[in-house]
C-alpha cells in the first residue's frame, strides 16, 4: 500500500499540474423530476464541459419537441449540467439534500467520469469503481 499511494497521488496530481484543471464532459439537458423519457431529452451531444457536473431541481418551464413526441415540464424539472466553481463544502462527488417547505430535492455534483450527472447516479458510481480497479490492477 505504501507504493501504491505514490503512483496514485502521481497518476492524479502530475495531470492537473501539466496540462491544468481537468474538465469531464457532462449533459446539457433538462428532463422531467421522475426521470422518464432520459435518454430521448439528455444525448450524448448535448453537452458541456466543466470541471463538475451537476443535477439539481430547474425553475423554468419547457416544452421540448422530439421525433417521437412533445413533452412539456416546468418546476418539477430537473437540470443537467456544468461549474467551474467546487461545489458544496468539499472537493468530492457528492448529493446535498435541501428540505424546503414546499418540496425537497437534492443537488448533486461530481467530476470523476464523463457524463457522471446522468439519471442513473448508481451507475455511474459502478463504472468509476470499475475504472479505478483496472487502473490499480495494471500498477
Amino acid at each position: 500500500m505504501r507504493h501504491l499511494l505514490p503512483s496514485l497521488l502521481i497518476s492524479t496530481i502530475l495531470p492537473i499540474l501539466i496540462f491544468g484543471t481537468v474538465t469531464v464532459k457532462c449533459y446539457s439537458c433538462i428532463t422531467p423530476k421522475n426521470g422518464a423519457n432520459f435518454d430521448q431529452l439528455c444525448l450524448d451531444d448535448s453537452f458541456c464541459e466543466g470541471i463538475w457536473c451537476t443535477k439539481g431541481p430547474d425553475e423554468t418551464c419547457i416544452t421540448i419537441l422530439t421525433e417521437l413526441d412533445t413533452y412539456s415540464f416546468s418546476a418539477s424539472g430537473v437540470l443537467h449540467g456544468c461549474s467551474n466553481v467546487v461545489p458544496l463544502d468539499r472537493a468530492a462527488s457528492a448529493c446535498k439534500d435541501v428540505n424546503q417547505a414546499a418540496y425537497n430535492y437534492s443537488n448533486c455534483y461530481c467530476n470523476n467520469i464523463d457524463y457522471c450527472n446522468s439519471d442513473n447516479l448508481l451507475l455511474s458510481q459502478i463504472t468509476s469503481i470499475l475504472i479505478l480497479c483496472l487502473f490499480l490492477l495494471r500498477l
